[in-house]
């Protein structure tokens, strides 16, 4: 518990704006997550070159800045490197997008943001070349009164800036990756193409034109994707329609785990893909009730989260329970290490 001496000299230091969070640190033998804890609502200039440093400091020595900005319709996380640069990752269907958007870079009042690459889950095609087209975002505060008024900006309408320029991103890079893919057409084409990979072409224009593709080419596409999911060449795809047809040999697979002092047993029923994740459809018996819902990854496998609901009561959601209990992280930690790394092999 830092005493109220120490407190005073802490404010003291930081109001006159003379000394860095860092350099405070040093005079002081404090942690710098004391510090800021300690001085987080005190009332001084913030500008844009402290504002800087302090968006460093929180990041890495403390919990305050959100990382992930996620919603239900696009996935958007944004990490401070070690460097100094906010490196943002954009998922929306089949696109990743990767680049830059550092909020007072260099200690400017501005917001520069530049793309970095983008990656086409479908085509499972890439184009990492730096476009050098900065956007730059001048209209951010030049000040804030604390360091908590800062955090509020961040946490809530700094992602709204970045998002609002994801747009045009996404409409650059297409472009570059629409041209890369054309080279390659003409670079690589002969007559012997493999068949297959010409129809998924065919679907991928389909789709991107407006149109609805039949549950015939639905099929196909989805087996497309687990091809090149698992590292397969996109040219090598051949289309198996019996091996399609045939049942799913994981299912009924069970896996049992104790947990909360009772034991788990998790059916598993179906693989299927929505919104770019793979979900995993099962039914979870647990303390004599049932449950039904899924567990959803990353194409890589790592778990993003799970969905149960008593089958006699939908209201009643195994992970509420889990919440509650704190059994929530060994029970993601139990669905990572042995039900989809199993059901992944």
């Amino acid at each position: 518990m830092i005493l109220d001496k120490t407190k005073k000299l802490l404010e003291k230091l930081y109001v006159k704006g003379e000394m860095t969070i860092r350099e405070i640190q040093e005079l002081t033998g404090l942690s710098i997550e004391e510090i800021i804890f300690t001085i987080k609502d005190v009332e001084t200039v913030v500008n844009c070159e402290m504002a800087s440093d302090l968006i460093w400091h929180l990041s890495h020595y403390t919990r305050m800045l959100k990382e992930d900005f996620s919603t239900n319709e696009y996935k958007l996380e944004i990490l401070l490197n070690n460097e100094g640069s906010s490196d943002f990752v954009f998922t929306q269907g089949s696109y990743e997008l990767t680049g830059y958007a550092t909020p007072y870079y260099d200690g400017e009042c501005e917001l520069p943001i530049d793309g970095n690459s983008i990656y086409d889950k479908i085509l499972n095609m890439s184009y990492d070349e730096y476009l050098d087209e900065t956007i730059v975002i001048s209209n951010i505060p030049k000040s804030f009164n604390t360091i908590s008024e800062l955090v509020n900006w961040y946490n809530k309408k700094y992602p709204k800036l970045v998002m609002s320029k994801i747009p045009t991103l996404l409409y650059w890079y297409t472009e570059r990756l629409q041209e890369k893919m054309n080279d390659q057409n003409e670079e690589n084409y002969d007559d012997s193409l493999n068949e297959n990979f010409d129809q998924i072409l065919d679907f991928y224009k389909k789709v991107k034109e407006g149109g609805k593709l039949r549950s015939s080419e639905e099929a196909m596409m989805r087996s497309f994707k687990k091809h090149v999911d698992k590292g397969g060449n996109a040219e090598d795809f051949v289309y198996d329609l019996d091996r399609e047809m045939e049942p799913d040999q994981r299912e009924g697979q069970v896996f049992d785990y104790n947990i909360g002092g009772s034991n788990l047993k998790y059916t598993f029923s179906e693989e299927y893909e929505e919104d770019g994740d793979d979900h995993y459809f099962g039914e979870i018996k647990y303390r004599g009730q049932e449950y039904l819902g899924i567990i959803y990854t990353d194409k890589k496998g790592y778990v993003l989260g799970y969905d149960f609901y008593n089958a006699g009561d939908q209201d009643d959601r195994l992970q509420d329970m889990m919440e509650e209990e704190d059994l929530s992280d060994e029970l993601t930690f139990f669905f990572q290490g042995e039900v989809i790394d199993s059901l992944r092999e």
